[in-house]
């Protein structure tokens, strides 16, 4: 069974007041997130867990487990979302897009068995585009209601994408994001407030994801002095991938969650950038 390594709870907060708020769920390769928002937009409840299953097989059990028995997953909210982190994707464009072809669509990217994984498509109309991705059967059961709720699964790229976007409407030329996962980076790059590349890198070390971003800047030919980064995820400023960055790049900086959401008060003592994915969940109506 996971364990808590984060707990916060607002001291006005009630389970009555549930199906006035929104609950958001963040599973991920290490970690399972839960938190509660109230009708405001403010964090009531924030916990997370660190999944210890060393197995695929196991960790969908040990992440089933966990809902099954989080009295805040179980109770009725007024909108419930949960995201998960699957590297295995395909963004089409929409006027591409054929509902009936997304298995060829994520295909033609990764290998999976379809006896074993369901296809889903999440879209995203802010960038004109719908993304693909594939979910085991046994982690399907999350999505069907039969732990109390039935709700869309919906990938983790999808509400960086969105809340990424959103970032740019006032900015022109290039912005280059990186939200970093437990040996993985989504990575999308914007020009103009359009999409140019969005996609996941698995990496071993600093120097990895380093040698991915300048690959990004020598593909499209952009120029690093005019290419302000923005990161996210699991970085701070003292961990090599930011210091190297900046040998290489003059703009660097930290998401700044707090520009598009009113979070309250009670996740003071913890770095908001690490979770844009989890509280960008509530821009995927």
């Amino acid at each position: 069974m996971g364990k808590i390594s984060i707990d916060f709870k607002d001291n006005q907060y009630s389970n009555d007041n549930s199906v006035y708020s929104r609950l958001c769920v963040s599973i991920g390769s290490e970690k399972l997130i839960l938190s509660v928002l109230n009708n405001k937009g403010q964090v009531d409840c924030f916990r997370s867990y660190t999944l210890e299953s060393s197995t695929y097989t196991q960790k969908n059990i040990e992440i089933l487990d966990l809902l099954a028995t989080d009295k805040l997953f179980s109770l009725t909210y007024y909108r419930s979302y949960i995201g998960l982190f699957s590297p295995n994707i395909s963004i089409i464009p929409s006027k591409l897009f054929i509902r009936k072809h997304v298995e060829a669509y994520l295909s033609s990217v990764c290998n999976f068995d379809p006896e074993q994984f369901q296809v889903h498509e999440n879209s995203l109309t802010e960038i004109d585009a719908h993304l693909v991705f594939p979910v085991s059967n046994d982690l399907n059961v999350l999505f069907s209601g039969k732990l109390g709720q039935a709700m869309k699964p919906l990938n983790l790229a999808v509400p960086l994408l969105k809340v990424w976007k959103k970032n740019t409407s006032a900015v022109s030329g290039n912005q280059l994001f990186i939200h970093v996962y437990e040996g993985y980076a989504f990575i999308a790059l914007f020009h103009n407030k359009e999409l140019q590349l969005g996609n996941y890198f698995a990496f071993q070390s600093a120097k990895d994801l380093v040698y991915f971003s300048m690959l990004v800047f020598n593909q499209f030919g952009i120029k690093t002095e005019e290419t302000p980064v923005i990161l996210s995820g699991n970085i701070i400023p003292s961990y090599e991938i930011h210091h190297l960055l900046l040998r290489f790049i003059p703009e660097v900086s930290f998401f700044n969650l707090t520009s598009h959401f009113s979070l309250g008060d009670t996740l003071t003592d913890i770095p908001t950038h690490q979770y844009i994915d989890l509280f960008s969940l509530i821009l995927c109506e």
